[in-house]
């Protein structure tokens, strides 16, 4: 289960990759621009990875889509710096 946890302009995350319990490894679920925009990723690692990529290339077109696992629910969120924040969710 992932945990991304915001307050006071400080994002942070875990950075477990597993499933069904098992851990399999680590990856990267936030990241932030140089314009201050900041984003988090939860659910499947393709997600995760798509999610963050599109962020850092400034949101352009349309955000990534659901995986086909049934059972992920994807989440991507953005914290822009005047306080304003955006939600994703897909999937499961």
């Amino acid at each position: 289960m992932t945990t991304i946890a915001y307050r006071d302009g400080v994002l942070a995350a875990d950075t477990g990759a597993g499933i069904g319990g098992s851990r399999l490894g680590r990856i990267i679920k936030i990241t932030r621009r140089d314009d201050g925009v900041m984003c988090g990723a939860a659910g499947n690692t393709t997600y995760a990875a798509a999610f963050r990529n599109w962020v850092l290339k400034g949101c352009e077109g349309e955000p990534p889509t659901a995986t086909q696992d049934q059972n992920s629910c994807d989440r991507g969120v953005i914290f822009h710096p005047n306080g304003g924040i955006e939600v994703f969710e897909t999937g499961g």
